[in-house]
């Protein structure tokens, strides 16, 4: 037996200090999370602060409203419901006209004067050149780069004031614009996602993105004003995504920066990435499952209708063609616009709009998008 020990000794030496090593190791990884978990408690719970000492909202509920719930059980008649996507105004931004070769102009004025232009169009559409225009509401799809920002110096330089008034501003155009709509549809629905261009740090981050945001104040302003509204519901998410559902048809809204591809081409120039990072978000999030039957994003300035291809909607600029697309990226000019589209209860995606915001040049080619709306 003695034998048997010394042989078998050095072996359970070994393994013993193995098990010693793993559970140290465990023990440290442990502290870690645990310090993890704390620190997000904490973040978690000074978000909640800020939300009922500042804004006197004492919860952030990221559910769709009853009436938008409703439509997954209501099929039948045929009422559409208009869905429309803001986003990319980039307000407080400043594009001179004489270096867009004379194409386009925009500032603090132009700004208000176009999103003035896009409520009444909105309802132009929506009211006189529908054939029965009744409605169970409409849903209005903030998403991101609401504001210029200061994230590029040149933009620092160059914005047309600084970005609290432009906060500030961009705020009172949203409440009004969004109170507008109030006015002709029973319902306005408005889920909210951060952009890149409002965050508070020089480049991107991951954690806490949408809290290192001017734009997660701005929503959070909205909401606070309309939290007594009987038709006006805002609702601000925690992350960069937001998922609903109408009539069974599900979309993800996200701003358009993080769909995890970068780059383009010059021939086809977003299509590609825009169509690659689809594929590659859907493929993520099905294993969430919270796969999507249309993404709508902006971020990329350039309108886009959905299509089966390509199940995208891709919003355009509100500021529209500058100096980056016209001396950077060479990009073709392409009209201020906000996207507008209705949904059928058994026909899903059906009239799709380009809102165009400026006047077109007679210099520039007339190249229209399919269901493009030009006044």
């Amino acid at each position: 037996m003695a034998r048997i020990m010394k042989e078998l000794y050095p072996k359970l030496s070994t393994e013993i200090a193995a098990l010693r090593d793993k559970i140290s190791q465990l023990e440290f990884q442990n502290k870690t999370l645990m310090k993890q978990l704390a620190e997000a408690t904490r973040e978690r719970l000074e978000v909640q602060r800020i939300r009922q000492e500042l804004y006197e909202l004492k919860d952030a509920p990221v559910s769709p409203p009853s009436w938008i719930v409703n439509l997954q059980k209501k099929h039948s008649g045929k009422a559409e419901v208009p869905i429309t996507i803001w986003s990319d105004w980039h307000y407080g931004e400043k594009i001179d006209a004489a270096q867009t070769g004379g194409l386009n102009e925009f500032n603090r004025t132009i700004a208000k004067r176009r999103i003035r232009l896009l409520v009444e169009r909105t309802l132009d559409l929506a009211f006189n050149h529908v054939v029965d225009p009744h409605y169970p509401g409409i849903v209005v799809c903030l998403a991101g780069d609401i504001i210029s920002g200061t994230i590029h110096e040149e933009l620092r330089e160059t914005n047309d004031g600084p970005v609290q008034v432009s906060i500030l501003e961009v705020e009172e155009m949203l409440i009004w614009a969004l109170t507008e709509l109030g006015k002709h549809f029973t319902k306005v629905f408005v889920p909210c996602v951060v952009g890149n261009h409002g965050r508070t740090t020089q480049k991107p981050r991951a954690k806490n993105r949408v809290y290192e945001s001017f734009e997660w104040n701005i929503f959070h302003h909205l909401r606070a004003y309309f939290a007594n509204s009987p038709s006006i519901n805002i609702v601000v998410p925690d992350e960069t995504d937001y998922h609903f559902r109408i009539f069974g048809h599900s979309f993800l809204l996200t701003h358009g920066d993080s769909i995890g591809v970068k780059g383009g081409d010059g021939i086809i120039g977003a299509v590609g990435p825009i169509s690659r990072g689809s594929v590659k978000l859907h493929a993520a999030l099905q294993k969430e499952e919270k796969a999507f039957d249309t993404l709508i994003i902006g971020h990329y300035h350039s309108y886009q209708p959905r299509g089966d291809l390509i199940p995208v909607i891709v919003n355009g600029t509100l500021k529209g063609y500058d100096e980056f697309a016209r001396i950077i990226l060479r990009a073709p000019y392409s009209p201020p616009c906000q996207a507008l589209w209705f949904m059928h209860p058994t026909r899903g995606v059906t009239s799709q709009w380009r809102i165009t915001l400026g006047e077109t040049k007679a210099s520039v080619p007339s190249r229209p998008n399919a269901g493009e709306a030009v006044f």
